[in-house]
């Protein structure tokens, strides 16, 4: 994993294949509260983790 250090180049292929994973979901309509709500979790910590990628 590139965050703790066993890899020296951040995993750019995975990252556009999320992104694009994460804007279908996000374009989707989600119906559930709580489907949303998990949806809504993952979304933020996706972006958190892109933000350590771009420093």
């Amino acid at each position: 994993m590139f965050f703790a250090g066993q890899r020296k180049r951040p995993p750019y292929a995975l990252r556009s294949t999320v992104e694009a994973l994460v804007g279908r979901l996000n374009r989707s309509p989600i119906q559930g509260a709580g489907e949303r709500f998990r949806f809504n979790t993952l979304h933020y910590r996706f972006r958190t983790f892109v933000n350590l990628w771009d420093r």
